[in-house]
């Protein structure tokens, strides 16, 4: 019946039944064959599934410490900061104070301008200059870096685009 092959079919499927008996029911030896195929179908399914379960309860549980977090941050700042520093002392003087008209034609460059952008800065020349200028009274090249590495990302992007605005009225 229909409700026999139901219960043998879930007890095989969970270990719970013996194939022994079955065997000598069935005769032509494909049903044996679909047998066994279903058994190892059903396993195999149960093991992946109890598998995914165990490997994403873990994957949320192993999140990176506070302080892995903190020092992984803090060793970005320092790789873009010498970065930083290698290629604006290779178009501007570290040593002197910039003036605004230096400042923006080397920053309107297509290599300079492409440069900053990567750190999500508006090319503005005009304005970064009097943004630079308003943090530290002149414009260095490490003011510069300053600024840039305290407004790089598109967050700060908008706060800046924001004080463009209030600049120009």
């Amino acid at each position: 019946s229909v409700e026999m092959t139901m219960l043998t079919l879930f007890m095989l499927s969970l270990g719970g039944g013996d194939l022994t008996p079955l065997f000598a029911i069935l005769e032509p030896d494909l049903n044996r064959v679909i047998i066994i195929l279903f058994c190892l179908f059903f396993q195999i399914t149960l093991v992946n599934i109890l598998t995914g379960v165990q490997v994403d309860s873990a994957l949320k549980h192993a999140v990176p410490h506070r302080v892995q977090l903190a020092k992984a941050r803090h060793m970005r700042e320092m790789e873009d900061e010498v970065e930083l520093w290698e290629f604006f002392s290779s178009h501007f003087d570290p040593a002197l104070p910039m003036a605004e008209a230096e400042f923006v034609v080397k920053l309107q460059k297509a290599k300079v301008r492409a440069f900053v952008e990567t750190y999500e800065i508006e090319d503005d020349a005009p304005l970064i200059y009097k943004s630079v200028q308003s943090m530290n009274g002149e414009v260095t090249v490490q003011g510069l870096i300053e600024f840039i590495l305290a407004n790089k990302g598109a967050g700060t992007k908008i706060d800046f685009l924001r004080n463009k605005e209030m600049l120009q009225e």
